[in-house]
């Protein structure tokens, strides 16, 4: 993967986070066990998500990957 990809990637995966995590913090007002649940599941989707993508392999994972 060429450092530019790599560059996107972490960018991509950055933004993606923060922006799950604003609404994360928004919904401290309700109970921990349901927002660590919530966060969990986020985690959890992130992960499939990334093991999705590898499994494409070749030149499909890296775009699958960036989306």
């Amino acid at each position: 993967m060429s450092p530019v990809r790599s560059a996107a990637v972490f960018v991509a995966n950055t933004v993606l986070v923060l922006t799950l995590q604003v609404p994360t913090v928004l919904l401290s007002r309700f109970p921990r066990h349901a927002v660590l649940a919530f966060s969990g599941a986020v985690l959890a989707a992130s992960c499939l998500g990334f093991l999705v993508a590898a499994s494409l392999g070749g030149s499909g994972a890296a775009p699958a990957v960036a989306a």
